[in-house]
């Protein structure tokens, strides 16, 4: 198997918006977004290691801040994300056990004839 595939090459933070830019336009925040330093509400630059507190939570797509402390140091958690990112159901159309398999539990929907909701301790 080709590992270059499955292994992107990383590209140096001070270098990130020059490579961008000659396939994209790469006109938003100048900051490089660190995935693994940034915590909570704090964002960090990678070029820089400067923290910056996060009001803009990817347009409210990450409501808990970034590596929210339960989720991303739960390596069970983190493996059915993996597996589900990996295949990226679209899930109002074609239903997974994903959430099944991260909480272990549901209850029954309002009036018992719904679907199952989440069970969230």
């Amino acid at each position: 198997m080709n590992q270059h595939i499955l292994l992107p090459r990383e590209i140096a933070p001070d270098q990130v918006h020059e490579v961008l830019g000659r396939h994209v336009l790469a006109d938003g925040f100048r900051l490089v977004y660190d995935t693994r330093a940034s915590r909570g509400s704090w964002v960090v630059d990678a070029r820089s290691g400067e923290k910056y507190l996060d009001l803009y939570t990817f347009f409210a797509s990450a409501p808990l801040g970034s590596n929210p402390r339960g989720l991303a140091d739960d390596p069970d958690f983190m493996a059915v994300l993996a597996e589900v990112a990996a295949n990226k159901p679209a899930n109002p159309d074609m239903y997974t056990n994903a959430l099944r398999a991260v909480r272990g539990d549901v209850r029954p929907g309002a009036g018992g004839s719904g679907p199952a909701a989440p069970v969230f301790r």
